[in-house]
């Protein structure tokens, strides 16, 4: 992840490090990422298209908050690694 810049008149990626991506749970990252293949969303019960691109979802609804304090949790522990 990051962002296009001009550095020095030249078109420059600034990368930016986003810790809820590493090691993401299926869960957490089918809230943003749809596969087209299904296999590769890892879930036991895999959605579809019509749910990701708009259509409600309860599970996934139901389940966003607690997966987004499991997934800080998570970054946390890798923080204090890294440091």
């Amino acid at each position: 992840m990051g962002f296009l810049s001009y550095r020095k008149g030249r078109l420059v990626f600034n990368k930016i490090f986003r810790g809820e991506y590493v090691f993401a749970k299926p869960d957490y990252f089918i809230l943003t990422h749809y596969p087209t293949d299904s296999k590769w969303q890892l879930l036991n019960k895999p959605i579809t298209a019509d749910t990701f691109f708009g259509k409600k979802n309860e599970r996934i609804e139901q389940d966003a908050n607690k997966i987004d304090k499991q997934v800080k949790l998570e970054i946390d522990k890798l923080q204090k690694l890294i440091h």
